[in-house]
């Protein structure tokens, strides 16, 4: 080869190879547009544009929200910061996996979307009312600027951790209670709380009552003891619908004169158990009045060998029966005891009444007295009322009065005046609300109500307690009462319980 045919193509190769660099820069360079490039018209769409977290506690962090930022663009979006902008601090996100409160060159490819994980943790507020605490994070690409509000209502509380109460104490309504695992009341003292009061506990929460407790609502302004959950679980069922947010409310055996009254207990495993204890038949252990204890994983009422009066009061909704009662003395008046909760356990009837040993070591009494005057026993099942004996049933003493209960195959032997006296059997539907699916409930009587004007006016007179109903409404203007909790009046506004 001569010396100038090699630098002829030692010169075409360069050119080749310089050319080739150009290219693919060339391609790169748009390539990199492509990539970076978004028009001002298209924008980012997002899962929400607000986060709410209710009312929150302080020095709690809540559970998390996830945000979902989709680009339905057919072109990749370039995100050149994401901000958490507010004065207060309790705000924090996560994005791509990293917390901070600035995210910048975050970006989405066409038809993808990128997940950002929001909590809370508030501070005290200083303040006895709920304080509303908002924020935004905003997005700023290619001259766009786009928001999602954050808002917040932070409350102090008052933390029990395994709190001790070894003095005369009394609650007031300033601000709410979180019992975060246990509350126990000592043997000798008395655990005072008054009207308007909240407690609020945390997941496995109990309260132990080894002395006792005088809860004192009123109709205006009850008390209100249920789980901390507010948030949604899912297809918005909220955590506050489902049963088992907390473990219940324990009278020991040393535990007597316990007095709750306009209380609403709801969403525990248990709501109250009562441990077995000698029977002092002027001695009430436990007196509920004008109460709700409402979805419970296991039962509304557990008494074992106890003396208990409940008066105007609901008992519904027992994954594992609503009222079991296996020896001892009762009395309940005016009160409504409905079983409509999904999967029930074994004891699924709204009312067990037995001798026979379900839920201790025994030994259980019998039932001395069991009086049912002027309620209703009712629910989904065919069978409502159970009655168990061991050997003998003359140690099931129990009497409805005027009751109507929800049975097809009441126990033969049972079937007399000596149990039952003016106690009626229907399957009727009786309530305002039962939508078990959605969980809304609302146990005042319906217009049609087979319940209505079947009670014993006599019972105001004996026991003149009863003389207003669960809501305050007075029974006496009528010459018959009617069955349950709640006297009839004509709804202005249906509300159902949750």
């Amino acid at each position: 080869m001569g010396l100038v045919n090699y630098f002829d193509m030692k010169n075409r190769l360069t050119s080749f190879f310089c050319l080739l660099l150009v290219s693919l820069f060339i391609v790169a360079q748009l390539s990199s547009c492509k990539d970076e490039y978004i028009s001002d018209s298209h924008q980012l769409q997002f899962s929400t544009d607000t986060i709410a977290f209710d009312t929150i506690f302080s020095e709690v962090l809540t559970p998390t929200q996830i945000i979902k930022v989709y680009n339905f663009t057919d072109e990749n979006i370039l995100i050149e910061s994401i901000s958490l902008l507010s004065e207060y601090q309790c705000f924090q996100i996560n994005v791509n996996g990293m917390s901070g409160k600035y995210f910048d060159n975050q970006e989405i490819k066409s038809g993808d979307s990128l997940f950002i994980f929001a909590q809370a943790f508030p501070a005290k507020t200083g303040e006895n009312l709920p304080l509303q605490i908002e924020g935004k994070i905003e997005f700023k690409y290619n001259n766009n600027v786009q928001q999602i509000v954050m808002s917040a209502f932070g409350q102090d509380v008052n933390w029990c951790k395994k709190l001790i109460i070894n003095q005369n104490t009394t609650w007031d309504n300033t601000k709410p209670y979180l019992i975060y695992d246990s509350l126990t009341v000592e043997e000798g003292v008395t655990l005072e709380v008054l009207e308007g009061t909240y407690i609020y506990m945390h997941h496995d929460a109990t309260i132990v009552v080894k002395g006792n407790i005088k809860a004192k609502g009123s109709f205006a302004n009850p008390i209100t003891i249920r789980g901390d959950r507010k948030d949604i679980v899912a297809d918005d069922i909220l955590y506050d619908q489902l049963s088992n947010q907390w473990g219940g409310i324990f009278i020991k055996s040393t535990s007597t004169d316990n007095q709750f009254s306009n209380v609403n207990i709801r969403n525990g495993k248990y709501g109250f158990v009562v441990d077995s204890a000698e029977i002092v038949p002027s001695q009430r252990r436990l007196i509920i009045g004008n109460c709700h204890i409402h979805n419970m994983q296991q039962q509304a009422l557990q008494a074992t060998n106890a003396n208990i009066y409940a008066y105007n009061s609901l008992f519904t909704n027992g994954g594992n029966g609503c009222v079991v009662l296996q020896g001892g003395e009762y009395l309940f008046n005016h009160c409504t005891i409905a079983g409509y909760q999904k999967g029930a356990g074994i004891y699924n009837n709204a009312l067990t009444i037995s001798d026979k040993v379900l839920f201790c070591d025994g030994p259980i009494l019998p039932i001395t007295l069991a009086t049912f005057n002027n309620c209703i026993v009712y629910g989904s099942s065919k069978e409502e009322l159970q009655l168990l004996y061991t050997d003998n049933k003359e140690s099931l003493n129990f009497f409805f009065d005027h009751t109507l209960i929800k049975a097809e195959n009441i126990n033969e032997e049972f079937i007399s005046e000596k149990y039952f006296k003016e106690s009626y059997i229907s399957e009727d539907e009786l309530f305002v609300l039962i939508d078990s699916e959605n969980r809304l409930f609302d146990f005042h009587l319906n217009e049609k109500d087979v319940a209505r004007k079947q009670g014993d006016i006599n019972i105001l007179a004996h026991y003149p307690e009863c003389l207003t109903d669960k809501d305050g409404n007075s029974r006496s203007l009528d010459s018959i009462p009617d069955l349950g909790a709640f006297q009839f009046k004509i709804p202005t506004d249906s509300t159902a319980t949750e």
